[in-house]
């Protein structure tokens, strides 16, 4: 049986693990792809102290290198289940199961999705949920940016550097984002702002050539030609898995105190799975650091 199993490698796995080797507790880091989480996807991170700019890939494989150098084990497979036994708890993956005695879930949560006609028939085909992962294939073309949040204007910031126009669409009249995210948005003389629109339908036929919007107050229609449509408009909580063993709120997020604990002994919480105020790569890495020393006590 494991001492201790971290369910996911972003920031707060891969902090958990870090902090838990220190500690002595041997733990197994449980990753369904590769460490970083969202944060490989995330173009340009400029407010994680000790870097004034770094990207995401690279501040990943920072930590996923400090992970390695004191010797934590990394295993990659999907987490299917997790149930409660006599003895502690058993993680039930793609590769069989793993018997745990404490198990800290920072497994996230994942881009939402517009639930639009088009989007799903169109994914991979110009719609996207990944700037930095797709951006490329649209060298030189346009691209709708959906959302008002960082993540919607740092897409759309990045892609501006390579596509030739860039459309952002919010349906509000008021961004999300921090100020000076807005700022730069609007400097930008290749990236053009629509709102308060809400998209209705994104279009094509074997690859993406629109999205239709509404007028968020007047219901007027219009349509904006382009290559790609890339969605950004927040992120639901990877906690199905965790249903009876964590109190859930109504968007499904774990309610658990800033100990990381939950309702039951020896489950812990860290990260953007986590219900609390601020979801930045620096409050996923502090929940990773309370949780693995919570455990580990």
């Amino acid at each position: 049986m494991e001492k201790l199993v971290i369910l996911g490698a972003g920031p707060a796995g891969l902090t958990a693990a870090i902090y838990a080797a220190r500690a002595g507790c041997d733990p197994l880091v449980v990753e369904m792809l590769f460490a970083g989480g969202q944060m490989v996807n995330t173009p340009e991170i400029e407010n994680y102290p000790g870097y004034r700019s770094i990207d995401g890939p690279s501040l990943s494989e920072a930590m996923r290198a400090h992970a390695d150098s004191v010797g934590v084990r990394f295993r990659t497979s999907e987490i299917r289940g997790l149930e409660k036994t006599p003895e502690g708890f058993r993680i039930e993956t793609a590769d069989g199961p793993i018997d745990a005695a404490r198990v800290i879930a920072a497994t996230g949560a994942s881009r939402r999705k517009l639930g639009i006609p088009g989007e799903a028939e169109l994914a991979g085909r110009g719609v996207s949920y990944c700037a930095t992962c797709d951006g490329g294939f649209f060298r030189g073309r346009t691209a709708a940016v959906v959302g008002g949040g960082d993540a919607a204007l740092e897409d759309a910031l990045y892609l501006s550097e390579i596509l030739r126009e860039v459309t952002l669409i919010h349906r509000r009249d008021t961004f999300r984002a921090d100020g000076i995210l807005v700022r730069r948005i609007r400097e930008k003389g290749n990236i053009r702002i629509l709102t308060p629109y809400r998209p209705l339908e994104i279009t094509g036929g074997m690859k993406v050539d629109g999205i239709r919007l509404a007028h968020a107050q007047t219901g007027e229609e219009r349509r904006v030609d382009c290559d790609a449509v890339f969605v950004a408009v927040g992120n639901v909580p990877n906690t199905a898995y965790l249903a009876g063993l964590a109190d859930l709120d109504e968007a499904g997020y774990v309610l658990a105190g800033e100990d990381c604990r939950t309702k039951t002994p020896g489950l812990y919480v860290a990260g953007d799975l986590r219900r609390k105020p601020l979801y930045q790569i620096v409050t996923a890495a502090a929940d990773g650091a309370v949780a693995a020393k919570a455990a580990a006590n």
